[in-house]
């Protein structure tokens, strides 16, 4: 540092300094019968019923070819995470040489 600097006294300091937002989403569903949002999920029927409008009037309805009853395909859990994250870090370093 002396033949670098003509000091002791430099010294690199390094200052870092983050904010990290972040948002995630997931959302869940598939294609649901009438009887399985009432005994699986405890849908009323007026709750089911809206459902099924909103879903045919997007063109989200099928029979099932396997047990040919009609279904709807629905998100049932929307849900999301916030993270934020805030810091700092401070890095010193330095050499010298002695002979």
């Amino acid at each position: 540092m002396l033949r670098e600097h003509g000091t002791f006294e430099a010294l690199e300091v390094m200052v870092k300094k983050w904010h990290k937002q972040s948002l995630g989403t997931n959302r869940s569903g598939g294609w649901y019968t009438k009887h399985v949002l009432a005994s699986q999920f405890h849908w009323s029927k007026s709750m089911i019923n809206s459902a099924w409008e909103w879903a045919r009037s997007r063109n989200l309805l099928r029979v099932n070819p396997i047990h040919k009853e009609e279904e709807a395909k629905l998100v049932i859990n929307d849900s999301f995470e916030l993270c934020t994250e805030t810091g700092s870090e401070v890095d010193m370093s330095g050499n010298i040489e002695a002979q």
